[in-house]
């Protein structure tokens, strides 16, 4: 299992990265993403995917609500979104981007 998430790290940072930003007010770029997330992934897979998934950006935020079933990611390097998808479906987890549009005055809300 070790040598597949090398395997994956290494795979997902060939693929080219692109979205649309906002600048946080520490003047960094922050890309904000919207999943979906099933209730039905174990703690271990999750834990496994957490691990995966922080390679796109270490210094990631991740926030995982299992009530609404969404996961919303907070990077500061843009990421591939559907990377992301692939990612979670090659360790069992089935996620869809939320695509949602942003106004002017919405700067915390997530985009997909």
């Amino acid at each position: 299992m070790h040598y597949l998430y090398h395997f994956i790290v290494i795979l997902l940072f060939s693929v080219p990265f692109t979205a649309a930003a906002q600048e946080s007010p520490n003047g960094e770029e922050e890309h904000r993403y919207l999943f979906t997330f099933p209730t039905n992934v174990d703690a271990a897979t999750e834990k496994v995917f957490l691990e995966a998934v922080s390679g796109f950006d270490p210094r990631m935020h991740v926030d995982i609500d299992l009530g609404d079933e969404t996961m919303k990611l907070l990077t500061y390097e843009a990421i591939d979104a559907e990377a992301v998808v692939e990612l979670a479906l090659q360790l069992g987890i089935v996620i869809e981007t939320i695509r949602i549009e942003l106004d002017d005055t919405q700067h915390n809300k997530y985009e997909g």
